[in-house]
């Protein structure tokens, strides 16, 4: 659970951190940048949020972990096909909300478990670890994506980060196996 914990959006954050600077290495200004991430994106992960949190009530948690988990790996893959050509505008806004909604699904989906497994006798505490673990565990991606950019481009970030995400799917038969018990 806390490897699972640690590591569920390591390809966002390895993609988000370079998402904005392949969008202005290829034309766009930090305008059309701000309104489609931060305004539209914003947006969209409430939006997300509540589905998350929708799907969390009504599906056994480890199953809207595992939904919320595969969908968001979708827009990351989208994101690595911008980068094999010249992006259009229209491709970008939609990726990016898209990736901002599963993004905010999953991040609810990911609390809400965590919150279900916490010891109730400190629960304050016990989630605000795994609440510092799942921060902690965003930081090394991110950190590692500039790096991989400048070695390899940006293809190889976004693909580095589509594959964590694909690994990262790779918890559940495990979960689901050590929560029966």
């Amino acid at each position: 659970m806390l490897a699972m914990v640690a590591t569920y959006k390591l390809g966002e954050s390895m993609a988000d951190a370079m998402f904005k600077p392949f969008l202005v290495d290829h034309g766009f200004t930090a305008a059309q940048i701000g309104l489609w991430s931060g305004t539209w994106g914003m947006g969209a992960s409430l939006l997300g949020s509540l589905a998350g949190g929708l799907l969390a009530t009504r599906l056994p948690i480890v199953g809207a972990l595992a939904i919320t988990g595969a969908l968001r790996a979708v827009p990351l893959v989208a994101e690595w096909w911008l980068t094999l050509g010249q992006p259009l505008a229209e491709q970008v806004v939609a990726i990016t909300l898209a990736e901002h909604f599963f993004g905010g699904a999953l991040t609810t989906a990911m609390f809400a478990f965590m919150m279900s497994r916490v010891d109730p006798r400190i629960g304050a505490t016990h989630f605000t670890a795994l609440a510092a673990l799942e921060v902690l565990g965003k930081a090394p991606a991110g950190i590692a994506s500039g790096w991989v950019a400048v070695r390899w481009g940006y293809p190889a970030v976004f693909a580095a980060a589509v594959t964590l995400s694909a690994v990262w799917l790779l918890f559940f038969p495990v979960l689901r196996r050590s929560l029966r018990r």
